[in-house]
Formats: C-alpha cells, structure tokens, sequence
C-alpha cells in the first residue's frame, strides 16, 4: 500500500493519513489498515468517528476485532487509544475532552479478557485429534508436519523477532537421537537443552529431513500455478532439517518462510486461528492434560513451571500461562 494519497475504505481517511504520518514509518502504517478499516465498518453504521465514540460503541468495536488472545486486544486498543489522544492533540470534538480508553473498563488484564472472541476461544487450542489430523493427514509437505509436532513438543525458541522459532531454524539431524528420542534444540546464542520426544515425532523429523521437493500450497495449487511453475520446489540441502526452497542468509530457512507455511496450511485448513503460538499452546495443553492423568488431580504451580521449562518458557511466567491454558486442561 502507498500511502502518498489517501486510503478512502477508511472513514474520516484525510484524518486517519494525518495519524499515520505523525505517528508512524510507512512499513507500520500497513499494519494498521486491518484496525482501522475495522473501525470504519462501526464508525459508517454510526456516522460518526471512532474518536467520538461512547463507552458501549467502544466495547463493541473491540469485540468486533475478534481479537484471540488479551495481548492482541491489548496491541489494537492502544492503536486506537493513541488515535484518539492524536484527535484530543489536534482540537477535534472529542466528547467530554478525555479519551475512554484510560479508563478501568478498559485495562488491565481482566478487561481484555472481555473483548477476546468466543469463537477464537474455542477454536484457537486444537485437541488431540485435530492435532493428530493436521500433523499425520491434512500435511502433505513431511516439512510441515514436523515443524507443528515439534511445536506441540515444546521446540520454538526466545520469541523475539531476531530469535524467532531459531530452536526448529537451527535443528540438524545429528541433534536427533533416534535409539532415545532425544532431541537437542540449540538457540542462536548457543545455548542448548535437550527434550524427550515421541515416536512419531520422530520419525517426522527423518522424513523432514530426507524430503527434497517441497510441493507448493499444501498439493492444492491452482492449474494456472502448475502451468506456470512447476508444483514441486526443490528444498536447498543446507545441513538443517528444515530447508528454504533457495539459498538465503547462510543457507538456512527464515523465521517469516516457516510462518507462511503455517500461514498457507490456516487457509486450506479452514481455521483462521492457527498460528505459531496456539499450535505451541495447544502443545502445552496436551501436556498439561498428561500430566494431570498422571498425578490424578489439578495441576499446582510446580506443574505449570514444569511445562514451562517443557516448553522453553521461564517458569516465572508459569501464572501468566496458566491465565492461558488452564481452562482447556
């Protein structure tokens, strides 16, 4: 998107060009399109701007983003937040001159927690047989199937953007124990630890690795593609399990080539909530679920700091996982 004219889809877009150039870089400015022609859909029902909404008109924009999860409701509403206290700058009729959104009806964690989408909720962790679906039927590519099994195992990494998914980046063959099932994951800083995995797992990370063509849109290109370019893409033999298609930085694969791939596998799939991190969370609630069996009662705390550390995950953020995964174990 060029923003050098305006964006008519949005609403007041004259305004809206007026925030992004005073607040943020063109390759931000993409980001927000979605927030704001989400705003536009309410802000012509209403005919009137976001900034001039109500306590009740706020609430239900936020439940209209259909937002998964209380960092993604937390992330829009300070776009729109920062939106508005740019209007109260500019002069504009801000009612009562004071932004609603400072309000306590609309921090903190508790009050994120309203504006999460029910049918994210019930749709964002996957069970053990649509795990078992996606990973052993729906995957064509053994790429992909492994990169979601060793997601559900605990395999990600620091979750910076420079260190993203660097656990399943860096994974040779030689880090895999095929007589114990262990597999060593090794961050960018060289710091290592090691899992116990399962026998499927297992096996999906030989296959992985002995695959040489990776077949393009899950087998589901269109004729035209297939016209035009081969379906089939030779995978650069790099040394790692998980290979790009063509040689990059030090021949290995990107954090952003690996999301695509989830991100192609979401559409076919028909879920729009699959994603690195609730493949990652639905991994820890099948453990948790294991562990529970296991002891026969409701996990502690020292249970979810054991799946944190399962997981690569500080087990001083064991509450905050909690908060995420309790409800479905």
């Amino acid at each position: 998107m060029r923003y050098n004219s305006v964006d008519f889809n949005l609403y007041h877009p004259e305004i809206k060009e007026l925030f992004f150039k005073a607040k943020y870089d063109d390759s931000t400015r993409n980001s927000l399109l979605f927030i704001f022609k989400k705003c536009a859909e309410m802000e012509r029902i209403l005919n009137k701007d976001v900034y001039e909404f109500n306590q009740t008109e706020f609430e239900d924009l936020l439940m209209n983003f259909g937002s998964n999860s209380e960092s993604s409701v937390a992330s829009r509403m300070s776009i729109v937040r920062s939106y508005i206290d740019f209007a109260l700058d500019q002069g504009f009729d801000v009612p009562n001159g004071c932004n609603l959104l400072y309000t306590s009806n609309f921090s903190g964690e508790d009050a994120y927690k309203k504006f999460i989408s029910k049918v994210a909720e019930t749709r964002k962790i996957l069970t053990t047989e649509q795990l078992d679906y996606l990973i052993d039927d729906f995957c064509v590519n053994d790429q992909d199937s492994a990169v979601f099994s060793l997601l559900c195992e605990g395999a990600r990494g620091r979750q910076e953007e420079e260190n993203a998914l660097e656990e399943i980046i860096n994974l040779k063959i030689e880090d895999c124990n095929f007589e114990t099932n262990d597999v060593t994951l090794t961050r960018n800083n060289g710091k290592t630890r090691t899992i116990k995995v399962s026998d499927k797992t297992m096996s999906l990370l030989k296959d992985a690795n002995a695959q040489d063509k990776f077949i393009r849109k899950n087998g589901e290109a269109s004729d035209w593609a297939k016209a035009k370019k081969n379906d089939r893409m030779l995978l650069y033999q790099n040394g790692y399990i998980f290979k790009p298609t063509r040689k990059g930085f030090l021949g290995k694969i990107n954090a952003k080539t690996i999301v695509q791939r989830i991100g192609t596998i979401k559409e076919l799939y028909g879920n729009p909530f699959i994603s690195v991190t609730n493949i990652w969370l639905s991994g820890m609630v099948e453990y948790g679920k294991k562990i529970k069996q296991e002891k026969g009662k409701e996990l502690d705390r020292e249970d979810y700091k054991e799946i944190c550390n399962r997981f690569g995950h500080g087990e001083v953020y064991w509450s905050k996982i909690k908060s995420r995964i309790s409800k479905y174990i």
